[in-house]
């Protein structure tokens, strides 16, 4: 992991000096290339599932709408639930 970032700050940086404000951008611009790239092959399928990343592991798996927050009725919340323990099982099934 620190190979990669060494690797990454010396295509972008260079030999150049940065301000302390522009490495610390710098270092989240990569933690999130780095936590973005997929851990798994990507398939041409459509239909398989999408390959996970480090980062679904830090963040939330993010759906396709925002919920209305005055909305959320129980019927929604158990569908949530039932969704969100099909992802899991899904996950479980492939590793």
């Amino acid at each position: 992991m620190i190979c990669i970032i060494k690797q990454l700050l010396r295509k972008v940086l260079g030999r150049a000096c940065v301000t302390y404000e522009e490495m610390v951008t710098l270092l989240c611009e990569c933690e999130n290339a780095v936590n973005g790239r997929p851990l798994t092959y990507l398939y041409d399928d459509p239909n398989e599932l999408r390959a996970i990343k480090p980062s679904d592991f830090i963040h939330d798996i993010k759906g396709n709408k925002t919920v209305d927050l005055d909305i959320i009725d129980t019927k929604h919340l158990r569908k949530r639930i039932r969704y969100l323990q099909n992802l899991r099982c899904q996950l479980r099934r492939r590793f």
